[in-house]
């Protein structure tokens, strides 16, 4: 199977999941998937699993993939075996792997978390019927992974991780992210700022999960700007987790602030529980800047209006849109993988 074989599968595929998104209510075995996902997994819901698809779609739209492949050298050697390791904290969020390994011409051995067994085995299944000859090239493990010949893995225990060491491997750290607001945010960015919050119920590296604001800003305007994320209290396990957390905070008598859904609490730390956002206020941004980089490892995004650290911010509201450098990072790795 050449590379434009290859490409043209994946094309393929995202016109498939685009038909069987807008056809939703007529494709039965499109909604029987998204409903099985969620029983596996309540934290799957339709409108974050659609909300994924909507993203590999767009990026498999013909023109974009195309000009995005066209910038990486392949060589048709013989295909190496590259394991994938899925963590499944939110619905396909293993997809960048599985499109690199196999968009490279390799094989990919992948062992999906009980979490997401369902909807990767639906995603790769799509792509054989759609190329029948990626059936060379999938293997779906659920027991251990013993034989290949580099690997992608979420962060684990040490004993395995030095394992892994003999093989290439990318390992994929534990990340958060951030927002930084300067004081002159309109309400409308501080609103946006609940699609980096809550989409996925927070669960995502995505997420912001820690919010710096001057010593003037006050933060009761965030709860107050958030109110139309209120949907959250349909969620079961989303509820578990925010009265879990304020209890804590209560009998602990920590100061925390509170919208009946999310609890705002002052802390220095970058990760949060579930259903709480730390803040933390500072005087002179310079500050900030060095605490950040510092940092740097262990955040994914920066949101902000003011390009001021060491590295691109992202606009409020959009942490969950593509990012092309996870996908480069990927194909990097398995392209000096493929030269060694």
């Amino acid at each position: 199977m050449d590379l434009e074989q290859r490409i043209s599968a994946f094309i393929s595929l995202g016109r498939t999941i685009q038909n069987a998104i807008e056809n939703n209510e007529q494709n039965a075995d499109f909604a029987k998937t998204l409903s099985r996902a969620e029983a596996k997994n309540p934290w799957f819901s339709p409108t974050y699993t659609t909300l994924a698809l909507s993203e590999i779609a767009e990026f498999l739209e013909e023109k974009q993939f195309r000009s995005w492949v066209s910038k990486f050298s392949f060589r048709e050697s013989k295909p190496q075996r590259i394991a994938v390791i899925t963590e499944g904290k939110t619905p396909f969020d293993s997809f960048p792997d599985i499109l690199g390994v196999l968009i490279s011409g390799n094989i990919l051995a992948i062992k999906p978390s009980d979490s997401d067994s369902i909807l990767i085995s639906y995603l790769l299944l799509e792509l054989i019927s759609i190329e029948p000859q990626f059936t060379n090239y999938i293997e779906i493990h659920n027991g251990l992974l013993t034989q290949f010949d580099a690997i992608i893995t979420p962060k684990t225990n040490s004993s395995f991780e030095r394992y892994l060491q003999k093989y290439p491997h990318i390992i994929r750290d534990e990340q958060t992210s951030i927002a930084i607001l300067h004081g002159d945010e309109s309400d409308e960015d501080l609103e946006l700022l609940g699609n980096d919050i809550f989409t996925n119920y927070g669960l995502s590296k995505r997420n912001v999960t820690k919010i710096y604001m001057p010593d003037s800003f006050d933060e009761k305007k965030i709860l107050d700007a958030l109110e139309p994320y209120n949907y959250v209290t349909m969620h079961y396990k989303y509820m578990n987790n925010y009265e879990y957390n304020k209890s804590i905070y209560l009998v602990a008598q920590q100061t925390h602030l509170d919208n009946g859904f999310l609890i705002l609490k002052e802390d220095v730390r970058l990760k949060s529980p579930l259903a709480v956002v730390f803040y933390e206020k500072y005087s002179d941004i310079s500050q900030v800047q060095k605490t950040v980089e510092n940092q740097k490892e262990n955040i994914q995004y920066i949101v902000s209006n003011k390009d001021l650290f060491y590295k691109k911010c992202i606009p409020f509201g959009y942490t969950q849109q593509i990012d092309i450098e996870e996908y480069n990072k990927t194909i990097e790795f398995i392209t000096n993988l493929t030269i060694l």
